[in-house]
């Protein structure tokens, strides 16, 4: 189960970081892996750290999650989460039209 939520937000965490995912609403981004939706938008906070807020569909699972230093911190639903961002580049393993497909 942890493996499966962290390729996911490894997943979440590389499409917000490369900018790749379209746009859903007005500064809002989303796009579609293993039949989930996933929504988020992306700030930053006063310290300058990237934070990503979103929610996935149809279960409507909350995430937040930080970028700081090289590392990501946070939560996907109830589940702490934390890597490194290295390890998240070169989680796309391909393309599905425009947008980016997860691989596990």
């Amino acid at each position: 189960m942890r493996t499966i939520i962290f390729t996911r937000v490894v997943a979440l965490c590389t499409l917000a970081l490369v900018g790749t995912a379209a746009r859903a609403a007005e500064g809002e981004k989303s796009f579609v892996h293993e039949g989930y939706t996933y929504t988020y938008t992306t700030s930053q906070d006063a310290a300058g750290r990237t934070v990503i807020d979103g929610q996935r569909l149809p279960d409507n699972k909350d995430f937040h999650l930080v970028v700081d230093n090289g590392r990501v911190a946070g939560r996907s639903g109830s589940s702490a989460v934390t890597f490194r961002v290295a390890d998240a580049k070169g989680a796309a393993t391909g393309a599905s039209g425009s947008m980016i497909a997860m691989g596990r």
